[in-house]
């Protein structure tokens, strides 16, 4: 099972930023984000990441930090998910679309007005 392996985009990384910046952990998570690699999972194109920690395969489920619901540029409902693991480090950004279908556009930050 062979999975890309990348830094975080732009885009993101503005997200991620946008949703935890007001946790206790989001300062440290964000100041560590252009320098994360992380792979893209095989959830069928919806878009969902998970960081790679060399030597740490054994990683496990934490907690949700934060969740966002947003929508695709088709309209259909996306949940989105910044994932801690068992040691509260940043383990993967969960994003899932209501219809199962690949995502057509990462989502922006919301703005607010």
């Amino acid at each position: 099972m062979f999975m890309i392996r990348r830094k975080l985009k732009e885009d993101e990384i503005a997200l991620i930023t946008w949703m935890i910046k007001g946790t206790i952990e989001g300062s440290n998570i964000i100041n560590t984000l252009n320098k994360l690699i992380v792979e893209e999972m095989e959830d069928g194109g919806m878009g969902s990441l998970r960081v790679v920690v060399e030597g740490k395969d054994d990683r496990l489920y934490g907690r949700d930090l934060a969740k966002v619901d947003l929508f695709d540029a088709d309209h259909v409902p996306v949940f989105i998910s910044v994932v801690l693991d068992d040691k509260g480090s940043f383990f993967d950004l969960d994003v899932f679309k209501a219809d199962f279908s690949p995502l057509k556009k990462f989502p922006s930050v919301p703005s607010i007005g």
